[in-house]
This record gives structure tokens, C-alpha cells and sequence, in this order.
């Protein structure tokens, strides 16, 4: 009241300045009137005068509220206490959004190379890791009931079976030009850029290929090497993994495995693999369904980084597996109790290399009727200072390549021939 009181004055002096400045004045030849009388000193507001001015108004005003409350009876009257509850709730609120949002910006992302990459990442998606290497019987585990105990007898095998350029001859003579050049790379320093570039040349091998409009027609269950390919989960063909607890980092799964093999669309008649990408993820319009996964470990990094990019790349290939597996079970009604079979059908198989030594994983689901994570196992290791250990790579790496073309594609074109109603032969 005070305050308005003051203005009031200052407003009220600055007229009266005004109107005396405008007091007409007489000019030196008596030719012009006063034309305005000053007004006498008691007409000048006073504070008392202008307090009952301000109540006289305030009073009007109020006057005129109630009146308006009168006339609009279904008008609720303000409670200033709810008012001021009701703010402290809407800031306290916006207050609340303001946090989250910090909070969210400062979630940090995990990388392959974080010390806490399993607990941060593997754990919560389900994926776990067994270090201890199995004594299983590789004759056994890849099923090659039938054919020839001895490698190289299954190395000749193979090459007649399917005519490619993947297979490696593990006999000795191969075995120690391999192992020269591992000791001649270790000897002059070689970088894992150089370790890398020999066992793409030597050891992993790839087919020809050919340009789209050279394609053959004819139907060749092939495989496909590629490398360091960025695969985004952008498509629902291609999706992540179940997210089975809560974590303190955000992955994306923006994978790129250095080296992958994946099922040619070859493998298909010609007039339906340009519709193979409505059932499963295709990459570089020729491949498929990726069976095994090849880490190095670069430089800098600690070993555990490349088994946390095989583990990763082989989770997300093992569900797009399982999920393609699932829809074509639950077409046949037998979703919910998995045949034997058809549980053998669900492999993924890695192999990390640090310089000379290699270490060869497979992954399985932890379930089959729904997905609980996976279990990654460490099967067997050696080294490629060794001839005896380089033998027993290249014998490994020819019956995973029999494997995923045999068991593994030929399951997927049958998952898919049940999808499309028998659009293709199975």
C-alpha cells in the first residue's frame, strides 16, 4: 500500500508540475492573456486524500467481484492454500522430468573393451561365459558318425562332397609353413594388422565372387566370408537379444566381427532369394544366417576384448537363429517341447586369435522353448608356434564349415521352406 501510496504522489506532483508549466504568460508587448490559472495550493492531493482515493477504489472493486460471484454462482472461490500446494506439486514435477533427463545423459555407453563389460553387458542379457575348456570329442560333438576318423581322410571327403576353395589340408607339410611363418612374424615384430592379414590368407579362407548379373542359376550350399561388417539391429529380421536385467550401461550391439562366415543365398533357387530377406537378415545381397565368428585382438587391447566381441556376435547370430527356429516349430505346433534334433540345429561357433594363439568357442541356448540367454563355451586352445596344434585347427575349422553347411544351412532352408508353405524344396 505504501508503494502504490508514492506513486501515486509522484504522480500526482508531476501533473501539477504540467499544469503550471502550462500557466499562460504574459509576453513583453502585453498582447497575450493568461489563459490558464494555476490552481490554488489547497486543491493539491495529500497522502490522507489519496489512501481514501485507493480504499474508496479497492472497496468498488471488491464490491464488484462478489457481485460477479452472485451472477456466476458455478465460479468456485479460489483457496490460496490449494493454489500454493498445487505449484509446489507442479515444480517439484518439472523438477522430477529435469533429473531424468540429466540422468539419462549421463548414462554411459559400454565398449568390448570395458574391464566390466561381462557384468555391464553379458550378465544382463543373459549371455554367459565358460572358460574352462571341455574334454568333449570332436568327432563326436559335430555328429560325423560315418565318415573317416582321421582329418585328412575327412579333409578329402569334404572337397568331394562340396567343390569350394574353403577347405584346409591339415597334414604336415602345411602345418609347418604356417608355423614358419608365425615364428618369422614373432621374430621381426609383426603387428596384429600383419598376424591378422596372414590368417585371412592362409587359414580363412573365402570363395569366389561374382557380380549380381553373373550369378549362377544353379543351387550351391556355399558359405560367405566377411569382414569387420557393421550389422546395426535395424531390422526385425536382425533384433537384439532379451534384455533379462537391469544394468548401469546401454549397449547398441552395433556389431563388427572382424571375420564371419554366413550361408550363401545360393543356397536357394534362384527366383526366391530375393524374398529370403522377409524370413531372415541379409547382408551384402548374398548371405545369410552366420555360423562362425573370428576375433583378433588388436592392439592395445587385452584378450578378453576379442572373446567380448565373439560372445556378443555369436548372442545376437544364436537368437536371430533361435527366433527363425521357433516360428517355424510353433507353424508345426511343437513350439513348446523342442524336438532333439532340432535343439542340435542352435550352434554358433567362434574362434579368437591373439598373435599366435587361438582359442575356439561354441555358444548353445541356456532354454529352446524360450529364450533365457545363452552359454558360450570354451572348447579347446592352442598355438601356431606349434604343428601338432595347427593340425588340429585346421581340422576343426574344416568341420565347422561341414557343419554349418550341412546341418545348419540346410536347417535354415528347411525353417524357411515351412515359413513360405513349401515355396522352396527341402
Amino acid at each position: 500500500m505504501t508503494a502504490a501510496l508514492s506513486r501515486t504522489l509522484d504522480n500526482a506532483q508531476r501533473a501539477s508540475d504540467q499544469v503550471h508549466h502550462r500557466t499562460s504568460k504574459a509576453t513583453d508587448d502585453g498582447r497575450r492573456q493568461q489563459k490558464q490559472l494555476q490552481p490554488p495550493h489547497y486543491t493539491y492531493p495529500t497522502a490522507n486524500s489519496l489512501a481514501r482515493s485507493l480504499s474508496s477504489r479497492s472497496k468498488l472493486r471488491l464490491r464488484r467481484t462478489l457481485a460477479s460471484h452472485k451472477c456466476c454462482p458455478d465460479v468456485a472461490a479460489t483457496d490460496p492454500a490449494y493454489i500454493t500446494q498445487l505449484w509446489e506439486s507442479v515444480m517439484a514435477y518439472g523438477a522430477e522430468i529435469e533429473s531424468s533427463k540429466g540422468a539419462g545423459k549421463k548414462e554411459s555407453t559400454a565398449k568390448l573393451s570395458d574391464s566390466d563389460f561381462e557384468t555391464t553387458v553379458l550378465i544382463p542379457y543373459g549371455i554367459t561365459i565358460k572358460r574352462r575348456s571341455l574334454t568333449e570329442n570332436f568327432y563326436g560333438h559335430f555328429s560325423l558318425s560315418g565318415l573317416p576318423v582321421d582329418c585328412i581322410e575327412r579333409f578329402i571327403f569334404y572337397k568331394k562332397q562340396f567343390a569350394l576353395n574353403i577347405w584346409l589340408e591339415p597334414d604336415d607339410e602345411n602345418s609347418k609353413r604356417i608355423q614358419e611363418e608365425f615364428y618369422a612374424m614373432n621374430g621381426y615384430f609383426c603387428n596384429e594388422a600383419e598376424f591378422t592379414a596372414y590368417a585371412l590368407q592362409e587359414v580363412l579362407l573365402d570363395e569366389r565372387r561374382y557380380p549380381k548379373s553373373a550369378e549362377p542359376t544353379e543351387i550351391l550350399m556355399a558359405p560367405v566370408r566377411t569382414l569387420q561388417l557393421v550389422q546395426k539391429p535395424t531390422s526385425p529380421m536382425w533384433d537384439v537379444p532379451t534384455r533379462l536385467a537391469s544394468s548401469e550401461k546401454r549397449y547398441d550391439w552395433n556389431i563388427r566381427p572382424d571375420c564371419a562366415y554366413y550361408i550363401s543365398l545360393r543356397a536357394f533357387p534362384f527366383d526366391f532369394r530375393h524374398d529370403v530377406k522377409e524370413f531372415v537378415s541379409v547382408v551384402q545381397k548374398r548371405a545369410c544366417c552366420p555360423y562362425l565368428t573370428i576375433g583378433f585382438q588388436k592392439y592395445l587391447e587385452t584378450p578378453e576384448t576379442a572373446t567380448n566381441q565373439v560372445a556378443i556376435a555369436s548372442a545376437i547370430a544364436l537368437y536371430n537363429r533361435w527366433r527363425l527356429k521357433h516360428e517355424a516349430l510353433q507353424k508345426l505346433g511343437i513350439a513348446g517341447d523342442w524336438p532333439e534334433n532340432h535343439k542340435n540345429q542352435l550352434r554358433h561357433y567362434s574362434i579368437t586369435f591373439v598373435e599366435a594363439a587361438w582359442e575356439l568357442w561354441y555358444t548353445t541356448p541356456k532354454t529352446y522353448d524360450v529364450w533365457s540367454g545363452c552359454t558360450m563355451f570354451r572348447m579347446k586352445s592352442g598355438d601356431c608356434h606349434d604343428a601338432n596344434s595347427i593340425v588340429l585347427l585346421l581340422g576343426i575349422l574344416n568341420d565347422i564349415h561341414y557343419w554349418g553347411l550341412t546341418v545348419h544351412g540346410k536347417s535354415c532352408l528347411v525353417d524357411i521352406d515351412t515359413l513360405v508353405n513349401g515355396n522352396i524344396g527341402n
